[in-house]
């Protein structure tokens, strides 16, 4: 049978960052999502803190929400520091798309060459 561990976090982690983009690209730039000042990427850094302290507990259901916490961060962290322009042109500029991309890449691989070296060992 196959070890598929590495769906638990992949896959909450791209469908965050999908599911955001997707819903947010549904939305009109005078919305109030693209004017309030509370971003997501808030939420996610509230979730990998809950997450870092239950490790233990549950480790499954962790690595699942870590990778959600990870996806809300990773999708606003150009935002986040991006200057110029509002909140909508920030988040769909090309260094926002293709930084987040390139982020949940290098993200992935890290994961699992992680899993790799642990697997060794």
């Amino acid at each position: 049978m196959k070890n598929r561990n590495w769906e638990s976090f992949v896959m909450p982690f791209v469908l965050t960052i999908v599911l955001y983009r997707i819903f947010l690209l549904f939305m009109s730039p005078q919305s109030f999502q693209y004017h309030d000042r509370f971003h997501h990427a808030y939420i996610g850094i509230l979730i990998l803190f809950i997450t870092g302290l239950m490790y233990e507990i549950r480790k499954k259901i962790n690595v699942i929400f870590f990778g959600i916490g990870l996806g809300m961060l990773i999708d606003e962290i150009f935002l986040i520091f991006s200057k110029g322009g509002n909140d909508y042109q920030k988040y769909w500029n090309n260094l926002s798309i293709y930084g987040t991309f390139i982020l949940m890449v290098l993200t992935i691989g890290v994961y699992f060459a992680f899993r790799n070296l642990k697997k060794r060992d």
